[in-house]
C-alpha cells in the first residue's frame, strides 16, 4: 500500500458519538456545555484539510460541534449517503451537487472547500498524470484512454473542457472509472494513457516518475473544486447546527491559508502520509462562495454533457452560507 493510500484509513476514524442525526427535525442550540455531533463524508485526498484544522485547531470544538468523519470514494457516493441519512454533510464537487439538483435531489452547498488556483500554495495540487511526457496537450489525448473517478459528472467534464481549451476533440478521448487510491498505478501499469489525481497522489506519482500537467490553471486562474453539501431536509431541521458548521469552517480555511506548516503537522496527524505530508501541494481555500463558483460547473456540464441545468446561484446554494 503507498503511502498516498494510507490517506482513506487514518481519515476514517470517528471524533466521538451519539449528537442528532438531523432527520427528526430537532436543531443544535449551540447551548454552553452543549457538543453536537455532524456526521461528515469525506474524501480520500487532501482537499480534506480544512475539515481536520476546524475539528483539530479548536475552531469545531468553539462552535460546540463534534465531526465524526467516513471516508467515500467518490462526491456521488457521499451524495448517495446524505440521501441514505448515514452522514449528515458531505464533500462533493460541486458539479455533483448541482447533477443532482437536476435530477430533482434536494441538496445545498454550505461552504466551498478549495480551488485550483494561481494562488495555491506550493503550485498545482490538481493535476492530470501522464505516462508518456510527449503528452502535453489535450490534442496529445486523442485516441487514447484517460482515467477519472467518475464518468459522466464533473471530473471528466472539467478533462474534456481542458481538452478543447488545447486543441483537441473531447470525443475522441474515452474516459475509464478509476477510483482515486488506484489511479497513479493504472497509469503506471499502462491501463490507462492518464489520470486525473488531486494531492496527495499527484506527489506520489511524480515521485514514481509520472509526468504532472497543470490543467485547470490553463482553462482559468481559479477553478472551484469541492464543496460542503447537505439535504435541504437536514438543514431545515439544523438551521443553527449548520449555520455554527458554516461559520467555524470558515475560519478553518482562513487559518489554513496563513499557517501551511500548520496545515502539514495536521496533515501528518491525520493521515499517515509520513514525510509526504510536507511536500504535498496546498489548495487555496476560500471562505465564502462566488457566483462563479457555480456558473463555471454549469456551464462545464451544460457544454459537455448535455445536463440540462438551468439553476443558478441562489437555488445551488443555501441562503445561510457565507457569500
Amino acid at each position: 500500500m503507498s503511502a498516498a493510500m494510507a490517506l482513506v484509513l487514518a481519515a476514517c476514524g470517528s471524533n466521538g458519538g451519539g449528537g442528532n442525526d438531523g432527520q427528526d427535525g430537532a436543531s443544535g442550540s449551540g447551548a454552553p456545555g452543549q457538543v453536537d455531533t455532524i456526521k461528515v463524508g469525506i474524501l480520500p485526498i487532501a482537499d480534506t484539510v480544512g475539515l481536520f484544522i476546524c475539528a483539530d485547531a479548536g475552531f469545531c470544538k468553539e462552535a460546540g460541534i463534534e465531526l465524526d468523519f467516513t471516508t467515500q470514494t467518490s462526491g456521488p457516493a457521499n451524495i448517495a449517503a446524505l440521501q441514505g441519512g448515514s452522514i449528515d454533510v458531505g464533500t462533493s464537487i460541486i458539479a455533483a451537487q448541482l447533477q443532482a439538483r437536476q435530477q430533482g435531489l434536494s441538496l445545498k452547498l454550505l461552504a466551498p472547500m478549495n480551488y485550483e488556483s494561481v494562488n495555491n500554495q506550493g503550485g498545482p495540487s490538481g493535476v492530470l498524470l501522464v505516462k508518456d511526457p510527449n503528452i502535453k496537450t489535450g490534442k496529445d489525448l486523442e485516441g487514447k484512454s484517460f482515467g477519472v473517478n467518475a464518468v459522466g459528472g464533473g471530473s471528466d467534464a472539467w478533462v474534456m473542457e481542458w481538452i478543447a481549451k488545447t486543441g483537441g476533440d473531447p470525443k475522441k478521448v474515452t474516459f475509464t472509472e478509476v477510483p482515486i487510491p488506484n489511479m497513479t498505478a493504472a497509469i503506471e501499469q499502462g491501463q490507462i494513457a492518464g489520470g486525473q489525481v488531486a494531492e496527495p497522489f499527484r506527489s506520489q506519482g511524480i515521485k514514481n516518475g509520472l509526468t504532472a500537467i497543470a490543467y485547470s490553471e490553463q482553462i482559468q486562474d481559479e477553478w472551484p473544486v469541492n464543496g460542503l453539501v447537505a439535504t435541504e431536509r437536514w438543514l431545515e431541521g439544523n438551521p443553527d447546527l449548520a449555520k455554527r458548521l458554516v461559520e467555524a469552517f470558515a475560519k478553518s480555511q482562513a487559518f489554513a491559508n496563513e499557517n501551511s506548516a500548520e496545515v502539514r503537522r495536521i496533515l501528518t496527524q491525520r493521515t499517515q502520509l509520513g514525510e509526504l505530508a510536507n511536500d504535498i501541494n496546498l489548495h487555496y481555500y476560500p471562505t465564502k462562495f462566488r457566483e462563479l463558483d457555480i456558473t463555471t460547473w454549469k456551464d462545464v456540464l451544460n457544454k459537455h454533457h448535455n445536463s440540462g441545468i438551468t439553476e443558478g446561484f441562489q437555488d445551488a446554494v443555501w441562503e445561510g452560507a457565507l457569500r
